[in-house]
């Protein structure tokens, strides 16, 4: 139990105080403390009720007392001087606490002065001494003597959001400091933290660290350094400010405007908070740092209204950007668009356009763009300009995106204003955006207030232009609106919150964004202004006649003009954006016809018939081909590719050669860029044709690194996609898209890289064909009209593509059509992500046969729209199939799950089925598929990832043995060669001779054993007219164990209850006879189960046979009845060289295909290159690893087949693009990595029915899986123990087990702008921790000498992953490494994006980032840092069958995630707090989990035998019953070694032996499978030595042959373990507690709980100083006896009471907060029951007297006083019986208890709502621990509180291992609360426990979310941080 420090108040205040204060005041009164002198002194007459004695133990009762005032205004008692007004204080704050008042550190601080200080004034040093431990655990001591920085009180005043933008506009932030010594104003009153409008016109928000001591300073002066660091990346944004204080000036007070950063804050991907870190040092000490949170930072496209309006106004004019290309081509459209003005005067003859003709011009060239204006909810935050900041599209992304808020729309319309030399504003209401422009020079200069600018607009003199009706109206300005509209938008101008005229604004220093650019270090970087034309405001002219280029040879390449067509290329940097030419490239202009910003996609003549597409078609198509910039398809840079230093004359025998497969070697430029120009081009064609080797544009040592990642990037891009994404580009068309220059590459030549040593070449990938750049035919034709036909069908030649006169014909048709564009001959290689064009153009072309399929068609629903259910043409109400049927006719083992999913897919309904790591998805699927084609159904198999096909294959082909009859296209390249080849085997296939009358047999006897074994579970557990026979059996232990619970304080049982348990034991024995379970035979059980399994596995081995002849007959049917048809497709497959490709082989003979092979795997791409889609070619299209496909991805193999099945896990990765696909923009808009939503997660939005499958497999040991279950399954996997689950630790070694943190001292990461002092070190890698990694990779690979280890390494970015390939081929040999990437579950490398699908034995983690130099640990950690980290982190820690291991170079508690926003951060803390712990937590609550008494009993005859018994073992819900090992608790416990004979015993019998029964858990499984096969399997193959299994009915027979088999089974006689148990045995009357199955868990108890509590005397004088209770608990301390008994024994007060409250707070640091620390903090110790007794009896008649006379009543009201005083809490009925005893009573009627409640009362102690008595409300509200043996003096467990329960069962749980059950727990409790053998079945226990554990595991999970929000307060001391004031 910790104590927040609230509790530490409550514990000073109401425990510590309270006795020293009673004391005092008995002392001063002396013989005046009676009872009517403490009522006038409470303000009475002195006369009242017994029941109305004052209780002198309460403290507000003493404080009243001791504060008592007469008529005069004086105290009535003399006092110590300022002990009444501390008093006072005390009074205040026990008040707040006891209210529920929040108390950060400093008023806990104060509180526990102020109680400190009333001690020192009355005298109490030992109550001193426990305050001041108790101050100690504040802060680790810096209460009272920390450092004395901790003096310092900190103010800071800032505005509150940062950002680029900022920057760019030279915007200042003014920062404030106000540093103090003592308290006192701050810089502003009483700690207002509301923001505060400042002379600077800067709103600002106030953050306070308060002074935490007040010990001297040093001598000296002090110096401060205040800079400002956004928290996920840890940047300092600020220029640091210096100051140095002289401290003998008690306040320093500063200003200082803060000079931004711009390089770090443009590096901010994604906006988040910041915090101001303030650092003190003086000389020769250590700094200090202070962190004060409160502030946020925005990404650099992204704004918010903050700080004011001139602080906000000037970001967002940052924003306008005139000078962009596509805000100068949409100007110049919008000046050609403008008419003249025809009333210009004689200085403007040509009649320029007016302001009003430009604002409509303008408007009319954006509303032809068709811009969508985004809807935002009312409770979005972005409805709201301040609640959340505001992402800013720039003009391309905006054009290209054709959608955005109004504030992308007026900020644009603001640029094009500013281009046309009109100067706008910007107005901004709460619910949109207008812009305005000065429609007339007169009346005054640019609006000051959005008062003045709406003033402007209504007098005409400022135009307004709303920005929704500018892309949807005809007419947007103000003064061209009907009046009733004109009436309507004036009335929101007094709406205006913020007026930003751009005009002044860029006066005032706020110049236009520039572009930015992120290279391929992942450092973004300013680029240059476009080379648009004109000056931001100059007035752009008309654009001039398209110029025409001769074909006269060659035109400069993109590397720099040349002299001539062979000359050498100038330099091609290897960074940053490619130089634009100097030549007539240049200044081509956009062409007239094709404005920017036309419509991307083409209308293909064949599709032009078909109506317009729904909104989700053109959605899907959008996200499917990225036609903008963005793809390296269509601008491609040096960043994305290496180029070939090639002859332009002899690129076409370089396409030769690579085409004719030869290899052609790349080597690194040996000559530099310098003397590049000087090299012959005869040398360079020598090079290329003899040795087949080209020069390319990169030094040695970059070479090497560049092709190695290319390498390795296309490799898992091939293996994740089943696509080669690595592209030879042959010529670039150097052209204008949007008025931005850009180079596309031409043709495209698919390759690999292939390494031998050091030295890479390229080759021809085989699967693959060269082809026209698709993505650049459709845009080049969107925005020109022209359709490139030269290009898409190229000259052919024997080698491929005719590469010259291909390129000759495009040039000639170019210049033909007036166009400036140059080809350039040019040789690139690089990533390209080409395959999603051709799903593109599947939608394009076939939407209305994709979108027929019932499944597709639901999904055009809106997907934010309310999911209705899907419409399945296949009734799901119709007949379900017998699961146990069904997982019998499957060829591989399944579960019911797995089952269910095979049912409904095989009966053709379309379904989710969500798969969580090692459940068995592929197991599924192949099952899935052999069950549909048994079925005569056809199977589409799809998956991005030919790994996930590759298992499923594999498994039909060498478990199921139907693998000819799979077709395998997967890969986007597939030969006709191939599938000829697979065609001809599956055609060759002979029907096996089946004998379908064995098997029809087979499964006949299958279902009579299934009946047979289904009768023994109904007769179990089928209730049928009354209870089943196992609730019977419960019922009947219910009642022994209460007769035997009773008997423990009772010698004879009531006759009632006798009969209770007679009339048990009938109705069991009668249900035994109905069920004829009484005649059950364990023997004979045991044999059906075998018989079952071995029929079983014999009908398994007749189901490929049976299988096969069916598909077989079904074929020679379908190729008898094709007729011609068939034989040419005989002659097809055998023709040495085929003569149609595999798309028209496919178009052509698809049913006969189908027919031979039922079963396609494809991949998206595959699925629609080689299928048609005009038609349905299948019954069931599956898709495996769904959350990766896109929506876009899938539908087109949806809309190939009838039904769908959906495999996949919401909680795994989303989609992801590949490399080459896009890139981020220029503008890096797309830095924030929204996640693309899946197949998977919108058929779940859809209404698409969903099953799970729950048992987890893979895991070897459970804490491998168990932080996935409970975080991200809710607990929902079914997990299987293994014999390392009772184990302490996890081992790290090469074969260990379990999750493991290994620390990396000295890593340290090296970020983008970390200053790196040595060669060699690249940035985003942790050398150290690299070097690490591949050491334990090395060791483990020298431990598999035979082969590759079973091994996974996973880094969190890419370039830590290239770094530790690299290190790693240097440590092994190449070869070897590229074997063991090769072989099937050997080594892989990746990061955690490309993590899924893998699994292997170990897996070794490289979390690679570190602290920074100002020792912050970034919170951007790569991906997980983003939205949907945890998918990332999920995917990552659910590889491993047997082992994680963690690589770190921080410490979690340095990861300080309450500063991010994102759960995957938090999560991967968490994580690796359990790694260091070695535990792994519960999937669900133990509380969850029903005790079996049954169970209970057979563990409890177990344990009589010496055997160790663990009962309910798992972190799961599926938990093994009983696990068997050897008692070793005596030498645990301290009692001695085991004797020497029983060591044999005690080795032989270790944890190995696992016991399942039969109870509600086994009846709850759905098949036979579930309940009697899988799990014996699975725990065998987990490393159990014996599964042992017990029938209840077995038990209930014959329970001593049950226990002598499983002492054998555990590896021990019966004889010995019974000598064993009776040499360890205590005898019950010593008092020794039962030996527990973990002892060590156990704290050693300080007394006997059993022993008699000691008499104790009452004493009628003041006691002084008492000692605190002898555990150093300190208590409430009972009063002494007042002076009005008579004799000693009249009174009875305890010497030591021990109430059962928290002991004095250990040393502990605090939270910022003042919240409970996270580590080690106050536990609640618990004391043994100390029961009241007495000396003697008092006389009745006081008692008979009570009710009249007073006197008496007020010694009745002492005792029961004074028995509150030991033993409180007890229950009112107790404490009246114990009363009663004393008053000579032994018996206490009903009659008498009432009548002695009435002489109580209700005021004479706090009684609560559960009717438990406290010796005073103070005292509840303490923290309660538990106290032991109290079972064994109290009546029932019903008069033991609940929070005491509450407390024990939270401490059993704090000291077990997770996997402990409730049932185990339970027992321990027992044995915690009595001495006597006690069962749980006793009446009232099992109910209490159970309670008890529920709001132990409730306040728990409280306390863990307190701690996730506060876990700050577990770093250093020296580094703290403050909340805002």
């Amino acid at each position: 139990m910790k104590l927040n420090n609230r509790d530490l108040v409550l514990r000073g205040l109401l425990g510590v105080l309270p006795p020293h204060l009673e004391r005092y005041l008995r002392a001063t009164l002396g013989n005046r403390c009676t009872p009517q002198r403490l009522r006038l002194l409470l303000g009475g007459n002195g006369s009242g009720s017994a029941s109305d004695l004052p209780d002198l133990a309460d403290l507000s009762t003493q404080i009243r007392i001791l504060t008592a005032r007469g008529t005069d205004g004086r105290h009535l008692l003399t006092l110590p001087r300022s002990l009444g007004s501390k008093l006072h204080e005390v009074r205040h704050v026990r008040n707040e606490a006891v209210h529920g008042g929040a108390f950060d550190a400093d008023k806990t601080l104060a509180a526990l002065v102020a109680a400190n200080e009333v001690l020192r004034l009355i005298g109490a040093e030992s109550g001193r001494a426990e305050i001041r431990e108790l101050i100690a655990a504040i802060d680790s001591g810096r209460g009272t003597g920390g450092d004395p920085l901790d003096a310092v009180g900190i103010e800071v005043e800032c505005v509150p959001v940062i950002s680029y933008a900022h920057a760019v506009a030279g915007a200042a932030p003014m920062v404030s400091v106000r540093l103090s010594l003592a308290e006192g104003p701050g810089l502003r009153e009483a700690g207002s933290n509301s923001p505060m409008l400042t002379a600077d016109d800067q709103q600002r928000q106030t953050l306070i660290f308060g002074a935490r001591g007040s010990r001297a300073m040093p001598p000296g002066p002090l110096e401060v350094a205040l800079t400002i660091i956004e928290d996920d990346g840890g940047r300092q944004v600020v220029e640091p400010w210096h100051l140095t204080w002289d401290t003998s000036h008690p306040v320093l007070r500063a200003t200082c405007a803060m000079a931004l950063d711009r390089a770090s804050l443009r590096q901010i991907d994604q906006s988040g908070s910041a915090h101001v870190r303030v650092e003190l040092r003086v000389a020769a000490r250590e700094p200090v740092v202070r962190r004060l949170p409160g502030l946020a930072v925005l990404s650099p496209r992204q704004w918010r209204f903050a700080g004011g309006g001139c602080w906000a106004g000037a970001a967002l004019a940052t924003f306008v950007q005139p000078d962009q290309v596509v805000v100068g081509a949409l100007a110049a459209e919008a000046l050609r668009l403008a008419p003249p003005d025809e009333n210009a005067g004689p200085a403007d003859p040509a009649g320029s356009p007016g302001p009003d003709a430009l604002a409509a011009a303008a408007c009319t060239a954006l509303r032809r763009r068709r811009i969508a204006i985004e809807s935002v909810e009312p409770g979005d935050d972005r409805s709201s300009w301040q609640a959340a900041p505001q992402p800013i599209r720039t003009a391309a992304r905006l054009l290209d995106a054709r959608a955005g808020s109004v504030l992308d729309v007026a900020v644009l319309l603001a640029g094009i204003l500013e281009r046309l030399g009109m100067a706008g504003t910007l107005l901004l209401t709460s619910r949109t955006v207008l812009v305005g422009y000065r429609r007339r020079e007169q009346g005054g200069g640019a609006p000051t207030s959005p008062q003045e600018a709406a003033d402007l607009i209504r007098r005409g003199v400022m135009g307004m232009i709303d920005s929704d009706l500018a892309v949807s109206a005809s007419v947007a300005s103000l003064h061209e609106l009907p009046d009733t509209a004109r009436s309507a938008a004036l009335e929101v101008l007094p709406d205006l919150a913020l007026a930003v005229p751009v005009g002044s604004a860029r006066a005032g220093g706020a110049a236009p964004q520039p572009m930015l650019e992120r290279n391929e270090d992942d450092v973004v970087h300013e680029l240059d202004a476009s080379a648009g034309p004109g000056a931001p405001g100059a007035e752009p002219s008309a654009a001039p006649e398209p110029a025409v280029v001769p074909d006269t040879g060659w035109l400069p390449d993109d590397d720099g003009p040349a002299s001539d067509s062979d000359s050498a290329p100038g330099s091609d940097s290897d960074s940053g954006p490619e130089p634009e030419p100097t030549s007539a490239v240049e200044v081509l202009p956009a062409p007239a016809a094709a404005p920017a910003g036309a419509e991307l996609e083409p209308a293909p003549a064949a599709a032009e018939a078909l109506p317009a597409p729904p909104a989700a078609v053109e959605n899907w198509k959008r996200s499917l081909l990225d036609l903008s910039r963005r793809n390296p398809l269509i601008s491609r840079t040096s960043r994305d590719t290496v180029k070939l230093w090639v002859p332009p004359d002899l690129i076409g025998r370089l396409e030769d050669f690579v085409n004719d497969r030869s290899l052609v070697t790349l080597r690194p430029d040996p000559y530099g860029a310098a003397n590049r120009a000087s090299v012959s081009s005869d040398d360079r064609a020598v090079l290329l044709t003899e040795q087949r080797t080209a020069y390319i544009n990169l030094s040695g040592k970059e070479c090497a690194q560049r092709l190695q990642t290319m390498a390795a990037s296309a490799r898992t891009i091939l293996a994740e996609t089943g696509a080669n994404n690595l592209y030879l580009a042959i010529g670039t068309l150097a052209w204008r898209l949007d008025g931005v220059q850009v180079r596309s590459p031409l043709i495209l030549i698919p390759v690999n890289l292939e390494q031998e040593g050091d030295t890479y070449g390229i080759v021809l990938d085989e699967a693959g064909a060269s082809t026209p750049n698709h993505s650049l035919l459709t845009r080049f034709k969107a925005d020109t009209g022209i359709d490139l036909v030269e290009l898409r069908e190229p000259v052919r030649d024997e080698h491929g593509i005719d590469v010259k006169a291909t390129l000759q014909r495009v040039r000639r048709r170019l210049s033909r059509a007036g166009r400036c564009d140059v080809v350039e001959r040019t040789v690139h290689l690089g990533l390209f992500g080409f395959s999603t064009y051709r799903m593109w153009q599947d939608l394009e072309e076939n939407w209305p046969t994709i979108t027929s399929n019932p499944l597709v068609g639901h999904l055009l629903e809106a997907p934010g729209a309310a999911p209705t259910a899907f419409p399945d043409p296949v009734d799901p109400t119709g007949p379900v199939d017998d699961l146990d049927e069904v997982v019998e006719n499957l060829p591989l083992v399944a579960d019911s799950d797995q089952a269910r999913v095979v049912a409904d897919a095989a009966a053709g309904r379309s379904l989710v089925v969500e798969g969580p790591p090692g459940t068995g998805k592929s197991q599924t699927v192949a099952n899935l598929i052999f069950r549909a084609l048994a079925q005569g159904r056809t199977v589409m198999f799809v998956a991005e990832k030919a790994s996930a096909l590759d298992v499923v294959a594999r498994r039909l082909r060498e478990e199921a043995g139907i693998g000819d009859l799979l077709l395998n296209l997967h890969d986007n390249g597939m030969k006709p060669a191939e599938v000829c080849e697979a065609l001809r085997r599956a055609l060759d296939l002979q029907a096996p001779d089946v004998g379908a009358a064995e098997v029809d047999e087979l499964r006949g006897r299958l279902a009579q054993l299934r009946g047979r074994l289904g009768e023994y579970r109904e007769g179990l557990h089928d209730p049928r007219d009354g209870a089943s026979y196992y609730r019977a059996r419960r019922e009947l232990i219910e009642e022994r164990d209460a007769e035997s619970g009773d008997g423990a304080t009772q010698a004879h049982p009531a006759e009632s209850e006798q009969g209770e348990l007679e009339r048990a034991r009938s109705a069991f024995e009668a249900r035994a006879r109905e069920t004829g379970l009484d005649a059950f035979d364990a023997v004979t059980q045991s044999r059906l189960l075998e018989d079952y399994r071995t029929t079983l596995e014999q009908l398994r081995a007749a189901l490929a046979p049976e299988l096969l002849s069916s598909v077989l007959a079904h074929r020679d049917r379908v190729l008898r009845e094709a007729g011609p048809r068939t034989e040419e497709l005989r002659r097809e497959v055998h023709r040495r060289k085929g003569t149609l490709n595999v798309r028209e082989l496919i178009s052509s003979y698809w049913d006969l295909v189908l027919a031979i092979t039922p079963c396609l795997l494809v991949s998206p791409d595959s699925a629609a290159r080689f299928f048609p889609a005009d038609r349905r070619y299948v019954d069931v299209v599956v898709f495996d690893e769904a959350s990766q496909i896109t929506v876009a991805g899938a539908v087109g193999a949806m809309g190939r087949g009838r039904s769908v099945v959906v495999v996949g896990d919401p909680k795994q990765m989303p989609p992801a693009s590949a490399p080459g696909t896009a890139r981020g923009g220029g503008d890096l808009e797309g830095a924030g990595r929204s996640e693309s939503g899946s197949i998977l997660d919108r058929c779940l939005s859809g209404g698409v029915p969903s099953r799970r499958l729950t048992w987890h497999y893979r895991s070897r040991v459970e804490s491998l899986i168990a932080f996935s279950n409970r975080h991200y399954y809710d607990g929902g996997l079914l997990t299987f123990p293994s014999p390392l689950t009772l184990s302490d630790r996890s081992d790290d070694g090469p074969d260990g087990y379990g999750v493991c943190l290994r620390r990396v001292e000295g890593g340290t990461y090296y970020g983008e702008r970390t200053q790196i002092g040595r060669s060699g070190i690249r940035p985003g890698t942790n050398p150290v921790e690299a070097r690490q990694v591949v050491e334990e990779v090395v060791r483990r690979f020298e431990a598999a000498p035979e082969g590759a280890p079973s091994l996974g390494v996973i880094t969190f970015n890419a370039r830590q992953r290239d770094l530790i390939e690299t290190m790693l081929r240097k440590k092994l040999d190449s070869q070897r490494v590229d074997e063991a990437l090769r072989v099937r579950d050997g080594l892989f490398l990746r990061n955690l994006e490309n993590a899924q699908g893998e699994e292997r034995d170990a897996i070794l983690f490289s979390l690679t980032f570190s602290a920074n130099e100002r020792g912050d640990i970034p919170l951007s950690f790569g991906s997980l840092g983003h939205a949907g980290g945890e998918r990332r982190l999920n995917v990552a820690i659910t590889r491993a069958r047997r082992q994680i291991v963690l690589f770190s170079s921080f410490d979690p508690d340095d990861l300080h995630v309450e500063r991010s926003a994102h759960q995957g951060v938090k999560d991967l803390r968490a994580y690796l707090e359990q790694a260091r712990s070695g535990g792994a937590p519960r999937a669900l609550p133990a509380s969850r989990s029903a005790v079996d008494l049954h169970r209970n009993e057979i563990a409890e005859r177990l344990r009589e035998t010496g055997l160790e018994v663990s009962v309910g073992v798992g972190h799961s819900s599926f938990e093994i019953d009983l696990v068997l090992g050897a008692s070793g608790r005596a030498e645990e416990s301290g009692r001695g070694a085991l004797p020497e004979r029983f060591a044999r015993n005690a080795q032989a019998a270790r944890p190995g032996v696992a016991v399942l029964l039969d109870g509600p858990g086994w009846d709850r499984r759905k098949s036979v499978m579930d309940r009697d096969l899988l799990p014996v399997d699975v725990l065998r193959t987990m490393g159990w030595e014996r599964v042992e299994r017990v029938w209840t009915p077995e038990w209930v027979a014959d329970p001593d042959a049950v226990v002598t088999r499983l002492v054998e089974a555990a590896g021990g006689s019966l004889a010995a373990m019974e000598d064993q148990a009776e040499q360890l045995e205590v005898p019950e009357a010593d008092g020794g507690d039962e030996p527990e199955a973990m002892p060590s868990e156990d704290e050693a108890t300080s007394s006997d709980p059993g022993a008699v509590a000691a008499v104790v005397t009452a004493v009628d004088s003041p006691v002084p100083d008492a000692p605190s209770a002898p555990d150093g608990t300190a208590v409430l301390v009972a009063p002494s006896a007042p002076s009005a008994p008579s004799s000693p024994s009249e009174a009875g007060a305890p010497a030591a009471p021990a109430a059962p409250v928290a002991s004095s707070a250990s040393t502990a640091p605090s939270t910022p907060d003042g919240s409970a620390p996270a580590t080690p903090t106050a536990p609640a110790t618990p004391t043994d029951y100390r029961e009241w007794r007495l000396e003697g009896t008092r006389p009745l008649d006081v008692l008979d007297r009570a009710e009249k006379d007073p006197e008496a009543a007020a010694r009745v009201i002492e005792v029961a006083r004074a028995i509150c005083d030991v033993e409180s809490p007890l229950t009112r009925h107790r404490l009246i019986v114990k009363l009663c005893r004393t008053f000579n009573l032994s018996r206490t009627a009903r009659s008498r208890e009432e009548r002695v409640r009435r002489v109580l009362g209700e005021s004479f102690a706090y009684i609560d709502e559960h009717d438990f008595v406290w010796r005073t409300y103070d005292a509840s509200l303490l923290p309660v621990s538990y106290r032991r043996g109290a079972l064994d003096h109290v009546d029932s467990i019903e008069e033991i509180h609940p929070r005491e329960l509450v407390a024990l069962m939270a401490d059993l749980r704090a000291n077990s291992p997770e996997w402990r059950s409730p049932d185990d727990l339970y027992q321990k409790a027992l044995r915690r609360l009595s001495s006597k053998k006690r069962r749980l079945g006793a009446r009232g226990i099992l109910p209490a426990l159970e309670a008890a554990l529920k709001e132990a595991e409730r306040e728990g999970a409280e306390g863990e979310g307190a701690e996730g929000e506060g876990c700050e307060g577990a770093g250093s001391a020296d580094e703290q941080e403050a909340p805002p004031a």
